[in-house]
């Protein structure tokens, strides 16, 4: 409904306390739940239908929503399962040959509480910085219920997701004659999941989520597809521990959001005592490290001792030595928001003697220098605390130096904290832009000769030779003056 448009009030109560004041739109009344988002600018009908979303009060970032309607075609599940629907902006004229009705009398019909004409922008932000956070919708005067609502807010918890949404038996899909045998877990699973798997000569048999290994082991499956799904998958153990004896019975297995974190969950209870090795190409990284995303307690620059001991262990290292004089490592930002930042902790280890230079620069890839007229970049230095850039990535230079000497061999160490971001006054022209980067370190050496010193045999012939040859050039000076001296004399 357009904006002009006066309707119901209703509000947005967070956990914090914060209230946002909008219109109503679907059913009347009062709905609890975690407060996300999705940036998706089509496929509403999908995130509304997508049991992942269960228990959740689900925001969409893209201004405009409804514009094409709804179809019972476009659904991922039979029902929805979402606690409440925030937009910006609802169309109440859509226009579609495929649809069914609009986005209003969609969520009348599935009993969901919907909020629009809020500021959805700064709802995201807080989501984005705070993490998740829980919240209400509510038609009634929040702020004479407010105490009351901010407590069932904060005491509310999705519970038994997984078991809410799964089916109550075995189904099995097909078409023609398949060619493989997939046993589908149902944590919530996506209708396309199962479509698409059929249209590539599956048989599908979509399973509750309590199945068996016991129970799979009798179907006589080629392959197991575990789906997505609601909930904190840490908090599923019975179903950890099934997967686990799942992966014990040598069958193919895949997933995709919560299933592939259950995986990681199940292989890292299986693999508990197993050191584990990270590697990137050209890079060396100890086992300690998580090179994409520091603990929440490193976010941050900092130039301590003690913090930048730790940031050490959450970098990529790079090795730069006399058989490997530079360094390449990928840099990517997508999908940024005025007021976010990406940082990255890179450890530099250089072994060297004498008086070397460390270079760095990051070159745009071709085809991606969009973001780069407005990201900005800071580069500081951990080491020495000293800022070697902050400003547009499009205007760095070419080389970022940092000087070394020592006088004999050996190694030393660089910390670099580089942080890319945007700043608030950027405008949503920008959004879903995304940009690579290679950042780049290399090493050089001086040009210019140093002086041979006491011990030091390295230069001592070279210095002789430039030496013996001054000596004669003078020589030959010296004699020539004298025999035109002579000759003037005579």
């Amino acid at each position: 409904m357009s904006l002009l448009e006066r309707g119901d009030n209703a509000y947005l109560l967070l956990a914090d306390g914060t209230i946002f004041e909008g219109l109503h739109f679907g059913v009347k009344g009062t709905a609890i739940g975690e407060v996300v988002f999705t940036t998706g600018m089509t496929a509403y009908q999908e995130t509304l239908t997508d049991p992942s979303y269960y228990g959740q009060l689900v925001t969409q970032t893209f201004p405009l929503i409804g514009n094409y309607g709804v179809n019972a075609a476009d659904s991922e599940s039979a029902r929805s399962y979402i606690h409440g629907y925030i937009v910006r902006e609802w169309c109440n004229t859509p226009s579609n040959f495929r649809m069914e009705g609009d986005i209003d009398g969609f969520l009348k019909e599935q009993n969901i509480v919907g909020i629009y004409n809020i500021d959805t922008r700064k709802l995201t932000r807080i989501i984005r910085e705070v993490g998740v956070m829980n919240g209400v919708i509510t038609t009634e005067d929040v702020y004479a219920k407010k105490e009351e609502l901010l407590e069932q807010v904060r005491n509310y918890t999705i519970q038994n997701a997984i078991l809410s949404v799964t089916g109550d038996e075995p189904r099995t899909y097909r078409e023609g004659t398949p060619k493989y045998k997939v046993a589908l877990y149902d944590f919530g699973y996506k209708r396309n999941i199962r479509n698409e798997l059929v249209k590539r000569g599956c048989e599908v048999v979509v399973l509750p989520a309590a199945t068996s290994a016991e129970e799979l082991k009798a179907m006589h499956v080629d392959g197991i597809m575990l789906s997505n799904g609601p909930g904190d998958p840490s908090e599923n153990q019975a179903i950890i521990d099934n997967v686990g004896e799942i992966a014990k019975l040598g069958i193919p297995i895949f997933g995709i959001c919560l299933a592939a974190l259950v995986g990681t969950l199940v292989y890292n209870y299986v693999h508990k005592d197993t050191p584990v090795t990270a590697t990137v190409p050209d890079n060396v990284i100890t086992p300690e490290q998580d090179t994409t995303h520091p603990t929440e307690d490193e976010t941050a620059p900092t130039t301590s001792a003690a913090d930048t001991a730790k940031k050490k262990q959450h970098a990529t290292t790079i090795a730069l030595y006399d058989k490997q004089p530079n360094d390449n490592h990928p840099f990517r930002v997508t999908n940024m928001f005025p007021g976010d930042s990406e940082l990255q902790y890179y450890r530099v280890r250089v072994s060297y003697h004498n008086n070397v230079t460390v270079h760095f620069k990051a070159d745009i890839r071709p085809g991606y220098d969009v973001l780069a007229q407005v990201l900005k970049v800071k580069v500081v230095l951990q080491t020495t605390g000293e800022t070697l850039y902050d400003g547009l990535m499009r205007d760095m230079p070419a080389s970022l130096t940092h000087r070394l000497s020592a006088k004999e061999e050996t190694t030393d160490e660089l910390s670099y904290a580089i942080t890319a971001y945007l700043e608030t006054s950027v405008g949503n022209a920008y959004q879903n832009t995304d940009l690579i980067a290679d950042f780049k370190w290399w090493v050089t050496e001086p040009k210019n000769l140093t002086p041979p010193k006491t011990g030091d045999t390295r230069n001592i012939f070279l210095f002789a030779g430039v030496a013996f040859v001054t000596g004669a050039a003078l020589i030959i000076l010296v004699t020539r003056r004298r025999k035109k001296e002579d000759a003037a004399n005579g």
